[in-house]
């Protein structure tokens, strides 16, 4: 899977006259994101920005721009030929308000979910910097058999998966995707797990995990316990293991209240913690132990082993070696 032909479109209304910019600016919305109608907007020259970058299946759009308001009724949506999807929005920049299956007001750095199918209103008070994310309904259903019921909800606010959502939707923007190191089939599963999981934290219903699959989901956490000191470890690696899809591996994983990256981490974190703990590694330097527990960055390894154990790699040895 790669980013399309063009990995980056740009748009602006700085392309057209004046009176002719909301027209543009409409037109555009309908052709990248939705067709919506334009019903308020400051008084002054309007200027918006907009850059779409794909990944199969899913788009990315950034919107910059002026305070304004967008509206998506009836007529907007009888102008929609794909039979709906999802769209996940955060505003990056400020405040909004927003009516979709009620009303809301979304914090900055807040995502929510948009079922297109039904309308919506959103006021943008301030100048903005919306990221959207469109998502095919098949793909959606993949990972959160009924993704409806997170429509028109703050999924940040509303769980700790939901957190790390939108903290990750907002790392999305077109600019971002196309100098990704990660490989596109990577971004896109992460989003399904962490869509899945927050989804889960809600009391969504997960998919039905098979008993074979459960006992797959065992030997998983088991490959990525035996496998995680290699550096390079991506699922890929771990699914072709087990002879399953990529996609599977983490369908599994979210069904059991996890994701590939997280287990991976934990895994090597519990590695770099035997390793400080036991004598016989006395004589590696903090560097070399991250680095045989499969941390490539020296830095990252100590911000990691202190957010989850509350004290460095040195504390940690030190403590062990303490006498009794």
């Amino acid at each position: 899977m790669a980013l399309r032909d063009e990995p980056i479109r740009r748009w602006s209304t700085d392309d057209v006259e004046p009176g002719q910019r909301l027209d543009y600016y409409a037109a555009a919305l309908a052709r990248m994101v939705d067709p919506m109608a334009i019903v308020r907007r400051v008084a002054g020259p309007f200027r918006i920005q907009i850059v779409s970058s794909s990944l199969e299946p899913i788009d990315t759009v950034l919107v910059q721009g002026q305070a304004h308001g967008v509206q998506r009724g009836s007529q907007e949506l009888r102008r929609s030929d794909d039979g709906g999807h999802f769209r996940l929005i955060v505003n990056r920049a400020s405040a909004w308000s927003l009516s979709h299956r009620g009303d809301r007001r979304v914090a900055a750095g807040e995502v929510v979910l948009l079922d297109t199918r039904f309308g919506h209103r959103s006021e943008l008070t301030a100048d903005f910097e919306s990221l959207h994310v469109k998502l095919p309904t098949a793909w959606m259903r993949t990972w959160v058999p009924h993704p409806e019921a997170l429509a028109g909800q703050s999924l940040s606010s509303a769980s700790h998966w939901g957190a790390a959502l939108s903290a990750f939707v907002s790392a999305l923007s077109p600019e971002q995707v196309a100098k990704a190191a990660l490989p596109a089939t990577m971004l896109v599963d992460q989003l399904g797990a962490l869509l899945a999981l927050t989804a889960s934290e809600l009391n969504v219903p997960l998919p039905v995990a098979t008993r074979p699959e459960v006992a797959l989901g065992g030997r998983i956490l088991d490959l990525i316990g035996q496998r995680c000191s290699e550096p390079g470890l991506v699922a890929a690696d771990v699914a072709g293991d087990v002879h399953v899809s990529v996609r599977t591996l983490h369908r599994i994983l979210a069904a059991q209240g996890t994701t590939f990256g997280e287990e991976l981490i934990s895994a090597r974190t519990a590695l770099a913690r035997r390793m400080l703990a036991s004598r016989p590694f006395d004589r590696l330097t903090i560097s070399e132990v991250g680095f045989r527990s499969g941390f490539t960055d020296a830095s990252h390894f100590a911000r990691t082993i202190r957010q989850r154990t509350g004290s460095t790699p040195r504390q940690l040895r030190h403590t062990a070696s303490a006498p009794d």
